[in-house]
């Protein structure tokens, strides 16, 4: 049942369409309507849509360069140049962000694949589907048009006969007949004139119908399948996102393992040589596309946005209604498109209101000639008397007018299904799918979620290869490369050596600590625990006593507390003494 009350429900914008239709422009215009009618220059309007790229594209070449700077720097910057931690960086502080940004880079792109991903997919989906639901509607207008031309053909013949018998009167209906005036004769007037307006409408309007629905709205499906094609192919690169996740499983496991197991680094000391030298490239590759997607996507949902609100009306319609006029379609394409799709069944299409004309004919002329036919059947004896002739003269009348009431019942039917199919109600519903939800509310949605799940990833993927560093092993306590299994140091000649908590890294920077003093150490004695040394250095003293317990050290005039670190290196062949460095605070 046709729904003559139907209003088409009005466009309303999502957030994400106003978050980025409203972004800085900079004095470019944002109406892309303006492109299509040649009132505004196309490069101005791209230059009004590139801030968000600019923006995104200038923070990570600023990040590359500061990379580049720290790593040149080296020591200097400490971990920010990617060298390992020692024991004055902050690791649980630092090695608590790598986590936390490789966990969020992991739930990014666990989220853009699970989420993001399948719903661009349905989005795509849907609007196949709108496509495809408006195609097979003109096809359904297509074949009911032409049932309509093929029963209106059809009842010619009849109209030609029942004219002929009736147009001069039911007596002039045969050849005895007197050709006087009946009753009834007016009654068999109006059946004529109802079939000359039927037969005129089936071969002008209906065919006009048939040809606008079967070109226009017909192609509209292969133009979309086209765009959506071809959006689908560039949209199939956001499955990189498979190797951020696999990458960044691969840099938490190392960061867990450098903090909380370091003593792998001996045995899997291959696993941190492919992160170190494999792992982080690539992550380093991928981090570049994602700030490249990341601000394609911030172009494509401003341009979006605009096309969605640009226009008088604000809403995709709008775009639709520059586009016909640019174009200058006229006639009935024209009306159909403006009721249907423009003005949100608002107003009148003049195809439809000549099929609702030749529906409410059609039911006339049924009507007419039912009543034409009884009032006959009633007493036609009388009427062929009146007419002066016998029994049987006015049957060919009677044959005619049932074969017409036949013809009607078909006609009607078709006229019906036509009348449903062409309601305002089934082809606006499917445009507003389509334009309203698949492509100006579900599209951009999903690619905010794309953009916002591009942006963590890009942001937490900086993090994590800034602070590299955390993805090794300490260097000063957990340098395992340099012991054996029980933690014993090797010395020069590969003898292994008792190893304490003062054993010295050599490649410490002691530039902070206030002075380092040398000592010549004569020997060692395990069971008194103490070295003893003598030199002449500047003005330090000639002997020193380094306690067991390394908790001081004293000379002939200074006496120092506080962590001490010794390297003991191996004496030599001849037993000669071997050198100690000292580096404390002093009190």
């Amino acid at each position: 049942m046709v729904n003559s009350d139907y209003i088409a429900p009005e466009y309303s914008p999502p957030s994400s369409v106003e978050i980025f239709g409203g972004v800085p422009r900079f004095g470019h215009f944002s109406d892309i309507s303006l492109i299509i009618t040649g009132e505004g220059d196309y490069m101005d309007y791209i230059m009004g849509t590139i801030f968000i790229p600019i923006f995104v594209l200038s923070v990570f070449v600023v990040w590359i360069i500061l990379i580049l700077m720290f790593k040149m720097c080296g020591k200097t910057v400490g971990l920010l140049s990617g060298r390992r931690l020692d024991d004055r960086s902050p690791h649980w502080f630092v090695r608590t962000i790598v986590m936390i940004s490789a966990a969020f880079g992991l739930a990014a792109g666990a989220m853009y694949l699970v989420k993001a991903t399948s719903s661009l997919s349905s989005t795509f989906d849907s609007i196949r589907e709108g496509a495809l639901g408006i195609s097979e509607l003109a096809d359904n207008v297509t074949q009911l048009a032409d049932d309509l031309i093929q029963a209106g053909a059809e009842t010619v013949p009849v109209r030609n006969f029942l004219v002929e018998l009736i147009d001069d009167g039911v007596c002039s209906s045969f050849s005895a007949g007197n050709g006087d005036s009946i009753e009834i004769d007016s009654q068999a007037q109006e059946v004529v004139d109802v079939l000359t307006d039927l037969n005129d409408f089936t071969s002008d309007e209906l065919i006009e119908i048939r040809d606008t629905f079967a070109t226009e709205f017909n192609s509209l499906e292969s133009e979309v399948l086209v765009i959506v094609d071809d959006s689908e192919r560039y949209a199939s690169i956001s499955y990189y996102a498979i190797g951020i996740v696999v990458l960044s499983s691969i840099l938490y496991l190392g960061a867990y393992m450098a903090w909380f197991a370091p003593q792998v680094f001996t045995t899997l000391k291959g696993y941190f040589c492919v992160q170190t030298w494999i792992i982080l490239p690539v992550y380093f590759l991928m981090l570049i596309a994602t700030a490249i997607i990341t601000a394609a996507l911030g172009v494509t949902l401003v341009v979006i946005s605009d096309v969605c609100t640009s226009g008088a009306t604000g809403g995709p319609q709008s775009l639709i209604e520059t586009l016909m006029d640019v174009q200058e379609v006229t006639g009935m394409t024209r009306d159909a498109i403006d009721y249907y799709l423009i003005n949100g069944c608002n107003g009148t299409f003049n195809g439809l209101y000549d099929l609702n004309d030749l529906v409410y004919g059609l039911e006339d002329a049924q009507g007419v000639c039912i009543d034409l036919q009884a009032v006959m059947n009633e007493d036609i004896s009388t009427f062929e008397q009146a007419c002066g002739g016998g029994p049987g003269d006015l049957d060919p009348v009677d044959t005619a007018l049932a074969g017409m009431e036949l013809s009607a019942s078909s006609f009607l039917r078709i006229g019906y299904e036509t009348q449903e199919v062409l309601s305002c109600e089934n082809l606006n519903s499917i445009y507003i799918e389509l334009a309203h939800g698949s492509m100006c509310t579900y599209l951009p949605q999903t690619l905010a979620w794309m953009f916002t799940t591009m942006s963590i990833i890009l942001g937490s993927g900086m993090m994590l290869f800034t602070l590299r560093a955390a993805l090794l092993p300490d260097k000063d306590r957990h340098d395992y490369s340099r012991h054996d299994k029980n933690g014993r140091g090797k010395n020069s000649r590969g003898k292994n050596h008792r190893r304490d908590k003062h054993d010295y890294d050599e490649d410490f920077d002691d530039e902070n600590e206030n002075e380092t003093r040398e000592y010549a150490v004569t020997g060692y004695d395990e069971n008194e625990g103490s070295d003893h040394a003598n030199t002449e250095q500047g003005s330090v003293a000639s002997k020193s006593v380094v306690s067991k317990s390394n908790k001081s050290v004293s000379d002939n005039s200074t006496i120092f507390d506080g962590e001490v670190e010794v390297t003991r290196l191996p004496t030599n062949d001849l037993g000669e003494a071997v050198e100690v460095q000292v580096s404390s605070r002093q009190l």
